[in-house]
């Protein structure tokens, strides 16, 4: 519970509310929790969603590894690319004719990134490169 109390543009500041926001901050059975340690530190290494702000997580943190996939297509025909849990969409390219084809899957709470491209050319084989991002679960 606060110790110290609301302040309106023009009231003058007393040494009542000057003492009263010290207590906030230095008197532990009044004031916030606060043990003379770094109360921002995460002590059991438990993040939950109160002790993580929008923001704070930023990309040199999270723990990500990169897969890829590459080969060649041969003509009107397709490959399977199969890529890690908990995947960013991937950087696609060929030199041809290749299209991105989703296709539904019939498993259930799988979270591994598939997709396959398929060779639209009638006459050609091309070599297609597939590269990904993804989060890391240890």
């Amino acid at each position: 519970m606060a110790n110290s109390a609301e302040v309106s543009a023009g009231d003058d500041i007393l040494a009542s509310q000057y003492n009263n926001l010290r207590k906030d901050v230095l008197d532990l059975p009044t004031g916030h929790r606060h043990d003379g340690t770094d109360s921002r530190a995460l002590p059991d290494g438990i993040i939950t969603a109160v002790k993580l702000a929008i923001d704070s997580v930023i990309q040199g943190k999270v723990k990500t590894s990169v897969g890829s996939a590459s080969g060649t297509i041969i003509k009107e025909s397709g490959v399977s690319i199969t890529m890690n849990e908990y995947c960013f969409f991937p950087n696609v390219g060929s030199a041809g004719n290749v299209a991105i084809r989703m296709t539904a899957q019939n498993e259930e709470a799988v979270y591994t990134g598939k997709f396959s491209l398929y060779n639209t050319s009638t006459t050609s084989d091309y070599a297609y490169s597939v590269y990904w991002r993804y989060i890391e679960t240890s």
